[in-house]
């Protein structure tokens, strides 16, 4: 995947620039990948990741735009867990990415940014650029969004910054860090004595676990509830958590609400996943178990009174006052603050516990699932409507293109990087925590990210042996299209499927909803809306960045026998985008929303 070394340097113990302590830090550290657009003041790193280290262990991933980098790191971590390497150019490089790196905070994305800057010195720097370019403290630009940052000015501060920001990148709540090297510190010799740090002894600390008194009363009103419900959401970033859950809810006869706005966290389908069914089902709850979720107080605003809620969370302890991507604070009965990854397994245990230990529960626990069987009925009779509706006859719709999906892959083990069929098209994707994953999440709602973000998630999902699957609106495809270069020249395996509805449609029912409040003509809302006059050659822009463009579709039937044709390519390690010409969705969520509001 990686380009290979042309010629050999001579071969060196240590670092002999210090360029090269960044270099071989990041080989120490285990970081596999770093995804660079490139910039001359960080030449001399640029020098050491080939040079220095014949470009492997680290690797450098060539981008073509700032953002694509950081969202190609963005989406290696959140199929991986780890941390990638991304270097942006000194003042302009972190700006361009700077969007995606707010993006990535509010996905809670560990991520390691290496910056650069033209020496701190002014004496030294050349006329007009460097002074432009060269930042009092560069980390002030993005310090709002991110976990640390960071300027070192000797070897041994570079070192020490290094591995603070690993440390701090990946422990729990996870995020993306920031360390600017300026130019001097690359440029200059290192000392002949200069011995690297250990970095065994600086990893990363285990999350701490939740108290057990906590764990038990929690496991104490779940055992005794009458319908306890729980809402997931960031939990589903690890699978011991995820795991965790399927097993308490299972035990319980628990129904789960997989929120999903940052992760998925439950299988889908499953008899316990009432995903869609959010009101119903927590309009008969007593006790409500939230897991990290992103706003959990929108959530559970309409609650019967006395419900009893229990919180675990770790999220709080990387609140800022930069934006309020915290959402309203929520009021909780029982707030454990532990990551569920920790807390998950310990209920799960005290709760068996309690079950095995109580005789009545056995019945109550019956009782509700024969319940909740009925539930599930009406739902899924629900879902499955809606699926029919848009396959009725040639109808390609964003629904109708998860179902071709399903058809396509019913025998292929796969990844969703990128889409939401759960809204969409819920009950359709076989989605867990096997072969079949969805690593889809919004975060900040960041236009251009999620083509990176598919093409960064690919690299770990086709080394699992799974086939990364993508479903992308029109307009986020040619916001983030660059990262089809990527892709192409790394032979990165993605299947993507553009939902090209020809328009920025969310925004478009923004302005319907807009003229209606105010009683204005709704038929405006497609001004400076619409992608049409001239219409956009999406496959012609994917085959210029040397990708696979199929289409454009117009009906089912060709969407079938496109996938069909795409997916032994992207099996072969090709990145392969479909482009479907799909009917108009029409929404009523901006009025529930407007609900309420004068």
């Amino acid at each position: 995947m990686l380009e290979s070394v042309i010629k050999s340097g001579p071969s060196k113990d240590g670092p002999e620039w210090g360029s090269d302590v960044v270099a071989a830090m990041l080989h120490r550290m285990d970081i596999e990948y770093v995804a660079v657009m490139p910039g001359a003041s960080f030449r001399g790193m640029q020098d050491s990741f080939v040079n220095h280290i014949g470009n492997k262990d680290p690797g450098l991933l060539l981008c073509i735009h700032e953002n694509s980098a950081v969202g190609i790191a963005r989406g290696y971590a959140r199929a991986s867990g780890k941390p990638m390497g991304v270097i942006l150019h000194n003042v302009v490089g972190l700006l361009a990415g700077s969007m995606g790196i707010f993006d990535s905070w509010i996905d809670r994305s560990p991520m390691l940014i290496i910056g650069s800057t033209g020496p701190v010195d002014a004496a030294k720097r050349r006329p007009l650029i460097d002074g432009m370019h060269t930042a009092n403290v560069q980390g002030n630009l993005v310090r709002d969004f991110t976990k640390w940052d960071d300027q070192p000015a000797s070897f041994a501060a570079l070192t020490e910054a290094l591995l603070r920001a690993n440390r701090i990148a990946r422990q729990e709540p996870p995020g993306p860090v920031y360390v600017c090297v300026s130019t001097d510190i690359q440029e200059a010799p290192v000392p002949s004595d200069f011995v690297l740090p250990d970095q065994t002894r600086f990893a990363p600390a285990a999350s701490p676990f939740p108290p057990p008194e906590l764990v038990e009363q929690a496991a104490s009103w779940l055992c005794k509830s009458r319908f306890p419900v729980a809402i997931a959401d960031r939990s589903g970033r690890d699978e011991t958590s995820s795991k965790a859950l399927v097993d308490l809810a299972e035990m319980l006869a628990m129904p789960v609400l997989d929120q999903g706005w940052a992760w998925r966290s439950f299988p889908s389908p499953h008899d316990l996943d009432f995903t869609g069914d959010e009101k119903a089902i927590l309009s008969k709850a007593d006790v409500v178990l939230a897991l990290d979720c992103t706003d959990l107080a929108g959530e559970t605003a309409d609650l019967p009174a006395g419900v009893k809620i229990i919180n675990i969370s770790s999220d709080e302890l990387l609140h800022r006052g930069f934006t309020a991507e915290y959402q309203a604070l929520p009021a909780v009965d029982l707030p454990i603050l532990a990551s569920p990854a920790t807390a998950l397994p310990e209920l799960l245990r005290c709760c068996k516990a309690k079950i095995e230990a109580d005789t009545s529960s056995g019945s109550r626990v019956e009782g509700r699932r024969t319940q909740l069987r009925a539930f599930k009925a009406e739902l899924s009779a629900r879902q499955a409507a809606l699926i029919a509706s848009n396959r009725a006859g040639q109808r390609l719709t964003e629904t109708s293109l998860w179902t071709g999906l399903a058809e396509q892959l019913a025998n292929e083990p796969y990844c969703i990087t990128v889409g939401n069929s759960r809204r969409q098209a819920p009950g359709v994707m076989k989605l867990g925590t096997g072969l079949s994953l969805d690593l889809s999440g919004e975060a900040g709602g960041a236009v251009g990210m999620m083509v990176p973000v598919a093409i960064g998630s690919a690299i770990v999902v086709s080394k699992n042996g799974q086939l990364p699957v993508a479903v992308i609106g029109d307009g986020e495809f040619l916001a983030g299209s660059s990262a089809i270069w990527t892709a192409a020249k790394y032979r990165i395996p993605s299947l993507i499927v553009v939902n090209n509805n020809r328009s920025f449609l969310s925004d478009e029912h923004h302005q319907v909803r807009m003229a209606e409040l105010r009683n204005r003509p709704t038929e405006n809302a497609g001004v400076a809306m619409s992608l049409v006059d001239p219409s956009c050659e999406i496959v012609s822009v994917a085959k210029g960045f040397g990708a696979i463009g199929i289409g454009p579709i117009t009906s089912y039937d060709e969407y079938l026998a496109a996938l069909s044709e795409a997916i032994p390519m992207v099996r072969d390690g090709k990145c392969v985008v479909v482009e479907c010409l799909t009917e108009y969705r029409k929404l009523n969520v901006f009025k529930e929303r407007d609900s309420g509001r004068t």
